[in-house]
């Protein structure tokens, strides 16, 4: 039973725990009380003193059943020490498992998902002009993306690909992406003097914020860094984030002490994730 997520359970748990065999075994993955701390920034106006009622209570139902429960169960070291040290609540960690869609893919994988992508974004498109380039002994191109090509049957990386950064968002204040902002602007000023390749940074995802950082992106007018913000299908979300070189997020935990689900979903791809700072 998740403690952050079903309070009301909790209650309910809590009586049953006292008949025979019925164990009750809580799920800490984050800290409600935490998140009441930001009620605020979600927009909603709450006065001083009911916000803190609600803090107080939502600690002491975090606090009680976590106390009281057979067994506790955390995501991360870090919630663990937390829980210990402040609480008296022992706990077992077990890591968020993202689900099986997200895995590694191969090259091949990646090219289709490429060719797919192209047709309505043209930055994954092959701009070059010997796309179907025949070369000596049949070595034909047969198909170019930006970042692969296929000769001969086999799919193989450019020489000349750009990096491919990924990250994803629901743009609200939670994310601040002037940070990944500002570091695509140093990308860009240094892309000439350090050598660095070419880059293509993809943003998924829907919010308030979403027009605010465009306009911004489009007012920098990069040569060397493109960004696109596509909304995805579900299917073909975790195909996008396995196809990527890195991903980012810039999510911040109310508690500082969870792992977000981004991130776990990232790792089951094999994508290797530059993060705001958790502890873990």
């Amino acid at each position: 039973m998740d403690v952050r997520s079903q309070r009301p359970l909790a209650v309910c748990n809590s009586h049953t725990s006292f008949l025979p065999r019925t164990p009750r075994v809580d799920v800490f993955s984050n800290f409600d009380f935490s998140g009441e701390t930001s009620v605020e920034r979600e927009g909603y106006v709450v006065g001083c003193m009911l916000r803190h009622i609600l803090l107080k209570f939502a600690t002491y139902i975090e606090k009680h059943f976590g106390q009281t429960s057979d067994h506790n169960i955390c995501v991360t070291y870090a919630m663990k020490k937390d829980l210990l040290e402040n609480w008296n609540i022992r706990a077992t960690v077990l890591y968020d498992r993202p689900p099986t869609i997200f895995h590694p893919i191969n090259l091949e994988e990646k090219h289709t998902w490429y060719m797919k992508i192209s047709e309505q974004y043209p930055v994954f498109q092959n701009h070059t002009r010997d796309n179907l380039n025949l070369q000596p002994e049949n070595n034909v191109i047969v198909e170019r993306t930006t970042f692969t090509q296929l000769i001969n049957g086999t799919v193989k990386y450019r020489n000349d690909r750009p990096g491919l950064l990924f990250s994803s968002t629901s743009w609200t204040q939670d994310e601040d992406f002037s940070i990944l902002l500002e570091a695509l602007q140093i990308y860009e000023n240094d892309y000439a003097k350090k050598k660095l390749p070419k880059l293509i940074c993809v943003i998924t995802g829907k919010g308030p914020m979403k027009q605010h950082y465009e306009k911004i992106i489009d007012s920098r007018q990069w040569q060397h860094v493109k960004v696109v913000t596509p909304w995805l299908h579900a299917n073909d979300y975790p195909t996008m984030v396995a196809s990527a070189d890195l991903g980012v997020c810039l999510h911040i935990s109310s508690s500082g002490l969870d792992l977000p689900m981004k991130i776990v979903d990232m790792f089951g791809a094999g994508l290797p994730v530059c993060a705001y700072g958790f502890q873990w």
